[in-house]
């Protein structure tokens, strides 16, 4: 009877799968992907305002906020696990059940009235926090990978892309509106937008799984890591991933700083500097599905000018110009998370992807558990307009390095 019912779902799957439309379970995967992405800038922009607001220290906010970032050094183990893993729907819900269950302690935290264990809570959530997003990330590409197919990969992509760009904007929008109503405030939305991304994943019915059991996860990690070696495109992505989030990781607790400390204004303000920069991203994924050329020559580019519009951001006297930069940044960066997702979910086999989304995720994403904090050490050493300007000079750099990578540069979507 079970695996009737299985072959029934495998097979509702496959005459989905075969139309040029995108399957219902895509669609939750979307909605899931969303919340989540919702709660993430959310929690992300409250940790960084409320450590600043409490501990007065740019290292201590940039240690906090690179926290979410500290288990994604272990994210191709959980890559390589996830993977083997027939249970990929049951990790999938205890991850997601965990996130506003940290919350809530949190909470409880602010209403007993202690800074410190609200700060030591603040940094042991943030790592399961990191930890538990690392778990969907990798189970998410999976069942992109099976749910879309050919016709429906760009479709699919640009589409969770721009999902994925609307929700970090309500986030930045939420979290800047809510800190100035109050910090409790802010921690029960937290809680309602991170339990809405739990329902999400309740009704997916998940694909069938191609599942390879043999061998164990050391060997499953080689495998992953060989496959990046012998993809040129990949790895030259991956190498520039790794540089390019060490560098822009600093951005969180710079802009920070400038709103709070060097201009003096409200939560509201850092919430919708970076509201103003989703919007423009929602805008940057949409035209993504309509640009195609080099992925190298679009990285390129859009490194180049991101470093600039930031460098600019740090000469800025006002907060006023500050938004129109944001626009830039956020379509700049629309398109080019396009283009990547693009690329890899055509290159990259299905049994592979976790593996290659939790090899991306230690290399790149994990770099900004340092650049947090050396970006907070910047600060507290010199002034938070001087990071800026590294973090220009640095992005200009990688640019131009991003010329040699010649298979990434013949590499077109």
């Amino acid at each position: 009877m079970v695996k009737q019912m299985e072959n029934e779902t495998a097979t509702v799957h496959e005459v989905e799968k075969k139309e040029n439309g995108l399957p219902r379970d895509f669609k939750l995967v979307i909605l899931n992907s969303g919340f989540s992405r919702m709660g993430m800038m959310a929690y992300g922009i409250v940790i960084l305002w409320v450590t600043l607001a409490l501990t007065h220290s740019t290292v201590l906010t940039g240690l906090a906020d690179g926290m979410v970032s500290l288990p994604l050094f272990a994210s191709f183990l959980v890559g390589a696990y996830i993977d083997r893993s027939p249970g990929k729907k049951t990790l999938a819900i205890l991850a997601s059940l965990a996130r506003p269950s940290a919350i809530v302690m949190l909470f409880i935290a602010l209403l007993l009235h202690s800074i410190l264990l609200l700060v030591l809570l603040f940094f042991s959530t943030s790592i399961l926090i990191g930890f538990t997003s690392d778990v969907m990330n990798s189970v998410r590409s999976v069942w992109s990978k099976r749910l879309l197919n050919d016709n429906t990969y760009k479709k699919g992509t640009s589409l969770i892309q721009a999902v994925t760009a609307f929700a970090e904007t309500a986030g930045y929008g939420i979290a800047g509106t809510v800190l100035v109503l109050g910090f409790d405030r802010s921690f029960l939305s937290l809680i309602v937008i991170f339990a809405a991304a739990f329902l999400a994943i309740l009704p997916i019915r998940a694909p069938r799984e191609i599942v390879n059991n043999s061998g164990t996860v050391a060997g499953s990690v080689r495998e992953g890591m060989g496959f990046i070696r012998g993809n040129t495109a990949i790895f030259e992505i991956l190498v520039l991933a790794l540089l390019a989030n060490f560098i822009f990781g600093t951005i969180g607790v710079g802009l920070t700083a400038l709103v709070q400390v060097d201009f003096r204004l409200s939560g509201i303000y850092f919430g919708s500097l970076l509201l103003v920069f989703g919007i423009a991203a929602i805008f940057g994924s949409i035209l993504g599905s309509k640009v195609s050329g080099s992925v190298g020559r679009e990285l390129t580019v859009t490194l180049f000018l991101v470093g600039l519009f930031i460098g600019l951001v740090g000469l800025s006297p006002s907060i006023f110009y500050d938004y129109f930069l944001m626009v830039g940044t956020g379509i700049l960066i629309g398109l080019v998370n396009v283009a990547v997702s693009t690329l890899a979910i055509k290159k990259v086999p299905e049994g592979m992807m976790a593996r290659v989304q939790g090899t991306f995720s230690t290399f790149g994403l994990g770099m900004t558990f340092l650049s947090g904090t050396v970006g907070g050490v910047i600060i507290a050493l010199s002034s938070v307009r001087i990071m800026l300007g590294t973090v220009c000079i640095a992005a200009m750099i990688i640019a131009a390095m991003s010329l040699t990578f010649g298979e990434l540069n013949r590499t077109r979507i």
